[in-house]
């Protein structure tokens, strides 16, 4: 039976202007099999071209059957490459060597990746916003109509799901809170009521006590992350206000009627650039959902078919921390730390949760309930090696 090894080596020379190298592949051939060893030198050349554009590496630990350790590392490319050129083949003490000439193609893992985190839906919620100006009982319902609305739109976009907004707005502003150990605490129990991996909140502002009050008006949203707690994004836009009178009187935040007056549609162009900042800052966060249930290998989380969830998708498992690590100076909350124990691949798939089996069982690595799973390597194809 034939054996074959195949062997990396890089020699590149990069060419800033076009982005084109030049790399090295070789492979053992035995036997006279020249074609099978030149394609697999050539397979091997466009690897490391690939490589050459940025590496990922991602890593596991679990327990084996025998409860040793088992470290598994995964090594991709950042980059693929399509074009390339043959410039030199040879053969030189069994191996069959290749030199290429590539073009490294423009599609990266990058893009792949945040196709991904836009596939899962993200669970959203808000509080109420806090209110800085007089003529809040122009528009009645403004504290949790805009709030509501902003879920709305969020939502509309399919990369967020709302999560009982209802209950989410029944809280008052965070930015009420004096301090930052106040707000982290009730954003935390605000995403643990409602199930919801970020919580808005934030400050609509007339500028009260300005001489040009009723003039301008601006918009804070404020993004906190619901395991932690923490601030994580924050946005403020302003718009111009035409006069005292042009708002309304009676009108309700996000109604037809509200959005068909002179105010509501330049509103509606306002609301849209801040939906679409708000996206832009949590595209880069990957997907999480809770554990709901364990049973052995079996474990279930509270995201489903609704959130895009897919038989086959591959999560980490992580351990959540109890305890806050804060900044000595200002008491400021960095967050929680948290382990990552195991992988889940789902299985099933129900409309608001799914089921996935471990690649350990859940008892040697106590997983318990109100851990989570994080899809930063959902669906990646990957090389893998096992390191113990």
């Amino acid at each position: 039976m034939k054996k074959w090894l195949i062997c990396a080596i890089l020699n590149l020379s990069c060419l800033a202007s076009s982005g084109a190298a030049e790399v090295e592949g070789f492979a053992v051939y035995e036997n006279g099999g020249i074609d099978k060893a030149r394609l697999l030198a050539v397979k091997d050349a466009l690897y490391q071209a690939a490589l050459n554009s940025g590496a990922f590496v991602d890593a596991k630990e679990g327990l084996n059957r025998r409860g040793e350790l088992e470290r598994e590392i995964y090594l991709s490319p950042a980059g693929s490459v399509k074009n390339y050129t043959v410039l030199r083949e040879w053969t030189e003490g069994g191996l069959f060597h290749v030199r290429l000439d590539v073009k490294p193609s423009e599609a990266s893992r990058d893009a792949a990746q945040d196709e991904e985190k836009t596939r899962l839906r993200r669970k959203i919620t808000a509080s109420k916003f806090k209110i800085n100006f007089r003529p809040v009982d122009l528009i009645p319902n403004v504290r949790s109509g805009f709030p509501e609305e902003l879920l709305r739109r969020l939502e509309a976009s399919d990369e967020f799901l709302a999560s009982n907004p209802s209950v989410g707005t029944g809280y008052p502003p965070l930015k009420a809170n004096p301090d930052a150990l106040s707000s982290t605490d009730d954003a935390r129990e605000i995403a643990f009521k409602t199930g919801s991996q970020f919580v808005l909140s934030g400050v609509i502002d007339a500028g009260v006590g300005r001489a040009d009050f009723g003039r301008w008006i601006e918009v804070e949203i404020d993004v906190y992350d619901g395991l932690t707690g923490i601030l994580i994004a924050q946005r403020r836009h302003g718009m111009a206000i035409s006069g005292a009178g042009e708002i309304e009187t009676g009108s309700l935040f996000g109604s037809a009627r509200f959005f068909s007056t002179p105010f509501g549609q330049r509103f509606n162009v306002f609301m849209k650039s801040l939906v679409e900042d708000t996206r832009k800052d949590l595209r880069s966060l990957p997907f999480m959902a809770n554990i709901t249930d364990i049973d052995n290998r079996k474990v279930y989380v509270d995201a489903g078919a609704v959130s895009h969830v897919e038989p086959g998708d591959k999560f980490m498992v992580y351990h959540s921390g109890n305890r806050p690590q804060s900044e000595a100076a200002s008491n400021k909350i960095l967050g929680y730390p948290t382990v990552p124990v195991a992988s889940l691949v789902i299985k099933q798939v129900f409309p608001l949760f799914s089921i996935g089996e471990l690649s350990v069982d859940a008892k040697k690595i106590d997983l318990r309930v109100g851990d989570f799973v994080n899809a930063k390597s959902v669906s990646q194809k990957t090389d893998s090696v096992v390191a113990k």
